[in-house]
């Protein structure tokens, strides 16, 4: 009884993240895998429970009503973890494993003649059950990686002048391939508010920073909101400069916003450009080398363009670290740099210029314009 009882709990656990949408390897199969845990642990269970026949003492009617709450309690646990409507879902998936699951046990009890033939017919319908389950669980993520539904385009930066603006945590989100925000980038004017929705259907945070940096969350963070949540910044709190975002459940989830006290772009003349690259292995802290050349001397009116040879996407973002104004002169934006993409700026005034890495920000570099 033991083991079934740990088989079963284990099989429900499985079952509530994957609907919960939090592990996203649950979401790519595992859902089907803790289903049939379940199935297996229920047998056993239900097997320990009546293989003396239906429980006629008090000590074991208590038994296996402490053990039926148990299960209760922890699909109970499941249900609430997942942050979509998933109980007639899951009440599904525990009916086509409870139901066999008691037949063949009774029938096995029974010593009936007719076993064989009720273990096939009951396990063959639990397996399609759980397996329909799982390939319409996997349907639509799928269908947005391989094309069959159309990825949202990347919209445009907008820019807003008014007090507030909407940003939409989209359906799908937790699918790392998927667009996360719409829009992902944008800029406003200082005191303006951001209000965030979540219209997935898994639990999401907005937090500020990415999974790298160790001080994530401490300049703003939302918490878990549920499907349909929202959330709400004052931006008036926060000082002029570029802001990066995450999920911390899917840190895959990258959004980011500038606050600024002017909204115009800032006039680019091109007349001469200067290459500098992203060098590979940047994303590593103890790499020897990041921005090739670390510093470079061109004329006013020179255009420098920066290269990412890494793995990895990175940023190119006016000012240091600890500057609250940093990317205010200029930054290479969302989406984040991609390998082998290119970013380009004009500088046309004289002075000293250092730039950093907002995703990692021991990536420094300067330009000096004379």
């Amino acid at each position: 009884m033991v083991p079934g009882i740990g088989l079963t709990a284990l099989g429900t656990a499985g079952v509530g993240l994957s609907l919960a949408g939090i592990a996203k390897t649950f979401l790519e199969g595992m859902h089907s895998v803790s289903a049939l845990i379940m199935f297996i642990g229920m047998i056993i269970l239900a097997t320990g429970i009546l293989k003396d026949g239906l429980p006629r003492s008090n000590q074991a009617k208590l038994a296996a009503l402490i053990i039926v709450g148990f299960m209760a309690t922890l699909g109970a646990f499941a249900v609430g973890l997942a942050e979509m409507p998933v109980l007639v879902t899951l009440t599904g998936i525990l009916f086509l494993i409870l139901v066999p699951a008691v037949v063949i046990t009774w029938a096995a009890h029974k010593k009936s003649p007719h076993f064989k033939a009720i273990t096939i017919i009951f396990s063959s319908a639990a397996v399609v059950g759980i397996i329909a389950f799982s390939v319409f669980g996997a349907v639509a993520p799928k269908a947005i990686e391989t094309g069959v539904i159309a990825k949202p385009e990347i919209p445009e930066v907008v820019k807003v002048l008014g007090p507030s603006i909407d940003v939409a945590i989209l359906e799908g989100s937790s699918v790392e391939s998927s667009q996360a925000y719409d829009p992902e980038e944008i800029t406003v004017v200082k005191g303006t508010t951001i209000t965030w929705t979540n219209n997935d259907n898994v639990v999401h945070t907005v937090t500020s920073g990415t999974i790298e940096d160790p001080t994530f969350g401490e300049l703003f963070d939302s918490g878990s909101k549920k499907s349909k949540a929202k959330w709400s910044l004052d931006t008036s709190k926060l000082e002029p400069g570029k802001y990066v975002y995450f999920c911390t459940f899917h840190p895959f989830m990258i959004g980011m916003f500038t606050v600024s006290e002017d909204v115009e772009p800032v006039s680019k003349e091109k007349e001469a450009t200067i290459e500098v690259n992203i060098a590979a292995g940047s994303a590593n802290k103890d790499n020897l080398e990041f921005y090739l050349p670390e510093e470079v001397n061109v004329r006013a009116g020179t255009a420098v363009t920066w290269t990412n040879s890494d793995t990895a996407v990175h940023t190119v973002t006016s000012g240091s670290p600890a500057d609250t104004d940093a990317g205010t002169l200029f930054d290479s934006g969302f989406p984040l740099m991609k390998p082998n993409e290119k970013y380009e700026f004009t500088f046309s005034e004289k002075g000293e210029y250092p730039y950093f890495c907002l995703v990692h920000p021991w990536m420094v570099g300067k330009v000096i314009v004379t």
